[in-house]
């Protein structure tokens, strides 16, 4: 056994102390245990980085598809205050696409009734939606009517509306 003393192997004044210095010792893991608990640490890693990004995407979302098999219905849920004013009351299979980020929104529903509302003046149809969800007709008329903000038109018995609104809706 080497004798250690905190001034080298021997004192200054030349004498051996037969204590032995006190060394902390840490166990270590084998390079194998390295390696596996690296790789773990990395895909736990990875997992939350992925999970993180999907929960980032989600909330980036800024689209919502709104479904009701009557506008009675739709206008009872939370979102009913979306659905335009002008839809009639018996309106069915009523569908509301919209930007939750932005200004864009467009609606389908049928209706024996049609537009009934005063506000809305038949005439050309001005403008283009800024939404165009897989449902929305690909040949747009050119006669329907504007009902105050939002553009609105018939095509093979269902009825469309695209909301004409435009800038900032933060008020920025």
């Amino acid at each position: 056994m080497t004798v250690q003393t905190p001034w080298g192997d021997a004192c200054p004044s030349g004498n051996r102390l037969a204590l032995p210095m006190t060394t902390r010792t840490t166990p270590t893991a084998s390079p194998r245990t390295r390696t596996i608990l690296a790789a773990a640490a990395l895909t736990a890693s990875a997992a939350v980085t992925l999970s993180g990004c999907s929960l980032i995407e989600a909330a980036q979302t800024k689209d919502a598809s709104y479904q009701f098999d009557t506008i009675a219905e739709a206008r009872k849920s939370d979102d009913g205050v979306r659905f335009p004013g002008f839809i009639t009351g018996d309106s069915r299979d009523v569908e509301l696409f919209a930007k939750l980020d932005d200004f864009g929104a467009a609606a389908r529903w049928t209706s024996e009734n049609g537009i009934t509302a005063e506000y809305c003046t038949p005439g050309p149809i001005e403008g283009k939606s800024a939404v165009e969800p897989a449902w929305w007709p690909t040949d747009i008329p050119e006669t329907g009517w504007d009902c105050d903000r939002w553009m609105t038109f018939e095509k093979d018995g269902t009825y469309y509306a695209w909301d004409t609104a435009s800038g900032d809706p933060k008020g920025n």
